[in-house]
């Protein structure tokens, strides 16, 4: 009797331990599995916030162009408003008239020009927001790292020991 009750107790102790094995042995697979995908994650991060810093500075500079030319467009109205006074003044119709048409195409450039400046300062925003967006990630990411790290270490501390 002392035999068989022995006997059951060493294969229920080794049955129990084993499962704990599996199971230790399952989670530090599982804490490397996070790992990669967290260090991948962070990869993707980080491209993508270059890739937001570099359309940031793209727009900026378009934005800067656009102000230029629409101080042009502005220099522009102003000679041609100056020049339509003078062709009323001394009765030059077919000078006004091409002058006219010179300040309707002038006032269109300037239109234009504000409308890209909005459009660049919104991409600016939207870039910015997506780059704060991709560093939280970021940052979040490696803390999930540093955690599985942990988690792995407990985990291959506690297989060792059994």
């Amino acid at each position: 009797m002392k035999s068989i009750l022995l006997s059951l107790t060493v294969i229920l102790f080794t049955a129990l331990t084993t499962s704990a094995q599996r199971s230790l042995h399952h989670d530090i697979r599982k804490d490397t599995r996070g790992i990669r995908s967290d260090r991948k994650d962070i990869r993707a991060d980080k491209k993508d916030v270059t890739k937001d810093t570099k359309d940031i500075r793209t727009d900026k500079t378009d934005r800067a162009k656009d102000g230029k030319d629409l101080n042009v467009d502005r220099k522009d109205i102003a000679s041609d408003k100056k020049q339509l006074q003078q062709d009323l003044k001394t009765g030059n119709k077919q000078g006004a008239a091409n002058v006219r048409a010179d300040l309707k195409s002038d006032r269109k450039d300037a239109n234009k020009d504000r409308k890209d400046i909005t459009k660049d300062t919104r991409d600016i925003r939207g870039d910015k927001a997506d780059r704060a967006k991709d560093v939280k990630d970021i940052n979040k990411d490696r803390k999930d790292v540093k955690n599985d790290k942990k988690d792995r270490r407990k985990d291959v501390k506690e297989a060792n020991e059994n």
